[in-house]
């Protein structure tokens, strides 16, 4: 069962609890579990999202031949961020070696 359910189960418990009795301690731990859903839901949308950028496939119809550089950058940045580690070495150019066209931009926003 992921998260997100285990919490909205905690949730409903605690919404009967407090049906049945109206305690401090139902309604902390109805706070609480709607923080820690609220959390689990936003770390299943961050997943997704960088699930997506790894599975997207580059086609003439979808990319402008400039950007595919940093479409390989950004895809990099997500399988590294999926499992947690550094960027590869050499996948964000040094500081001086950017330009302003748009991929620079990008890159630039990825080293922060």
């Amino acid at each position: 069962m992921d998260a997100t359910k285990e919490w909205q189960n905690a949730i409903t418990a605690y919404q009967n609890a407090l049906k049945s009795k109206e305690t401090a301690e139902a309604r902390d731990g109805l706070k609480a579990a709607e923080k820690e859903f609220l959390s689990a839901q936003n770390e299943a949308a961050a997943k997704a999202a960088l699930e997506r950028i790894v599975s997207f496939k580059p086609r003439i119809d979808n990319t402008v031949a400039n950007f595919i550089p940093a479409n390989n950058i950004l895809t990099d940045w997500a399988k590294n961020a999926l499992a947690d580690r550094k960027p590869s070495a050499g996948a964000i150019p040094a500081t001086g070696q950017q330009g302003k066209d748009a991929n620079s931009r990008i890159l630039l926003a990825l080293q922060d």
